[in-house]
């Protein structure tokens, strides 16, 4: 978080990865504002009720909010003012991994340090086209001072307890902006700035609007876009024109879509191994819209770069990778690899089937329980003679 204004570039540098993770550190302080991004494809909005924060088992009141902003989506909570390790869960997020559509959940594990942080800022980020307010805490009994980044490049006093500050969105000339803040660095979303950012139109949205996908090599497999109506009138003949020469769509054309209704529509690589940077064009009426496509191909499976001040490399959880892990009745089929979760298995966990030779087991098992029964069945007759014996000489004794 302390980093993130330096950090944060490195979205361009890296492209996404197929799967899906969340950028947090280890440990953090009371009080501090952490925000982190949520990388990967995400098809269907994320909302509050699917975040939820825990401590231990028990579900615990976090400041928090969830938004995105142009094509990412970011998270942002005050951390808690306990000492405590915390668990913050992301829920049934609609997403795509190695090309197949998953519901999955994410899960991140923090600790909160005994250390408080002098002051905190909310929102941790800022969703508008208008001027906005940024509210520091500050828990010094001193007033602070606060050097303020670009393109302000200032600085601002913080009085003990609550300061409010108002900033013009208009400074910031990007759609997507860093704002430094002494220890914070906040993304900025200037929705004015959105028209310049993707194409927008004003019957069809396009889910997502930028389709970026990893692949490993040899493991390639369908994907898919939607294409939504969002007009006032029925949709038809919207013709899809793209590189057939690497790539195939279907359906090419749609024939009709209604008002508030999808398509999906599938894309299939025609040539393997080799990186793409394309664009898709949707004639939609008189609407012409360029959707970019970009596949990379990795020779392994990814690692998320943890962009935090420790500059550490972690792993992905196995159901991040789109495995499972298997049970110990259970063998992998497919390839397998380490996680945080323990041998994650790409590919399907199946039950081994029983050896062709199990029957011969059964059959000694009912010869063994057979010859119980005819031993058991001999003894009892042999006891009962001998009891009768026994009992008609006792007779014969008392006569005398």
């Amino acid at each position: 978080m302390k980093l993130f204004a330096g950090l944060f570039f490195l979205l361009f540098l890296f492209p996404s990865a197929y799967a899906l993770s969340l950028d947090l550190d280890s440990a953090y302080d009371q009080s501090e504002t952490i925000v982190a991004e949520i990388q990967g494809v995400v098809l269907q909005p994320i909302s509050h009720t699917q975040v939820t924060f825990t401590r231990g088992h028990v579900e615990t009141v976090v400041v928090y909010d969830v938004q995105r902003l142009g094509d990412n989506y970011f998270i942002y909570f005050i951390a808690p003012r306990a000492q405590q390790n915390y668990t913050l869960t992301l829920r049934d997020v609609d997403t795509m991994i190695n090309g197949e559509r998953q519901i999955v959940t994410l899960e991140r594990s923090f600790t909160i340090s005994n250390q408080s942080v002098p002051y905190n800022v909310r929102p941790g980020f800022i969703n508008t086209a208008e001027d906005f307010e940024l509210e520091f805490t500050s828990f010094s009994d001193q007033p602070l001072n606060l050097a303020l980044g670009v393109p302000f490049n200032s600085n601002t006093t913080l009085q003990p307890g609550i300061t409010t500050r108002s900033f013009s969105i208009d400074a910031f000339s990007q759609a997507l902006s860093v704002f430094s803040l002494g220890m914070y660095s906040l993304p900025i979303y200037s929705a004015a700035e959105v028209d310049n950012t993707f194409p927008v139109s004003r019957i069809v949205d396009i889910s997502p609007r930028r389709i970026e996908y990893y692949f490993i090599r040899g493991r390639e497999s369908p994907f898919s876009f939607t294409v939504r109506n969002t007009g006032t009138e029925v949709l038809e003949n919207i013709v899809l024109i793209y590189n057939e020469s690497r790539y195939t769509l279907v359906p090419k054309t749609i024939k009709k879509i209604n008002v508030n209704e999808s398509v999906a529509v599938n894309i299939t690589l025609k040539q393997f191994n080799m990186n793409l940077d394309d664009k898709i064009t949707i004639r939609a009426g008189n609407e012409s819209i360029d959707v970019p496509l970009k596949i990379s191909y990795n020779e392994t499976l990814p690692i998320s770069i943890n962009r935090t001040s420790n500059a550490s490399v972690q792993g992905y959880y196995c159901n991040e990778l789109g495995g499972k892990i298997c049970t110990t009745n259970e063998r992998c089929e497919g390839s397998t690899t380490p996680s945080l979760s323990g041998s994650c298995c790409i590919g399907s966990c199946v039950v081994p089937e029983k050896s062709g030779l199990a029957w011969i087991g059964y059959l000694l098992g009912a010869i063994v329980l057979i010859v119980l029964v005819i031993v058991g069945g001999k003894y009892m007759k042999s006891r009962g003679r001998s009891s009768g014996g026994l009992t008609g000489r006792v007779a014969k004794l008392e006569r005398a």
